[in-house]
């Protein structure tokens, strides 16, 4: 299985962190949660374009903005636990 992610991988349904001053454990915690999402998000892109023979341009635009939301649920309440680990690293750094 080949990874390919895009521009627009990193630009959807992320939030910018930078202004937020003084709030450096929760925009860390944020910023993992994002990543968490980000990660879940492609997986689940995998998973579809795996399973797909054809589609119309329409559907697969909603089943990915789908993907995307579902993804940021799933890091939001704990997801794989990826976000947790990635905090504690970059805290520790």
């Amino acid at each position: 299985m080949s990874i390919s992610i895009g521009y627009s991988d990193f630009s959807f349904g992320l939030r910018d962190l930078s202004g937020t001053p003084g709030a450096g454990g929760d925009r860390t915690r944020e910023a993992a949660q994002q990543f968490e999402a980000l990660l879940i998000s492609h997986l689940l892109r995998q998973v579809r374009e795996a399973a797909a023979e054809g589609g119309d341009q329409t559907m697969d635009t909603i089943l990915e903005m789908a993907e995307q939301r579902l993804a940021e649920v799933m890091a939001a309440q704990g997801g794989l636990g990826l976000a947790g680990l990635v905090a504690r690293g970059l805290k520790a750094q």
